[in-house]
């Protein structure tokens, strides 16, 4: 349980470094050329975070924690493509 509630709340973290980036890039005032490289290294970021987070909470291995992000990230893949298909 500590887990699942750790890993929502990384969500407002994700949130706080993505919106900057793409509010910058809608309004015009960060390019697209720098936007990419700014949203990977933020993409990172937050990943290394999710993997922190993964590896206190849980209490294991950064084995483990690295699976478990990586699960993560597959099935937010499998589910985007499934809905871009339904869409």
């Amino acid at each position: 349980m500590p887990y699942i509630i750790a890993f929502n709340w990384t969500a407002v973290l994700q949130f706080a470094v993505f919106l900057p980036i793409a509010l910058l890039q809608y309004v015009g005032l960060l390019p697209g050329a720098v936007a990419a490289p700014l949203t990977l290294v933020a993409f990172g970021a937050v990943l290394v975070y999710q993997w922190f987070v993964a590896r206190v909470a849980l209490g294991g291995s950064a084995a483990v924690a690295a699976a478990v992000v990586a699960l993560d990230v597959g099935v937010a893949i499998l589910i985007e493509g499934l809905a871009a298909r339904l869409g």
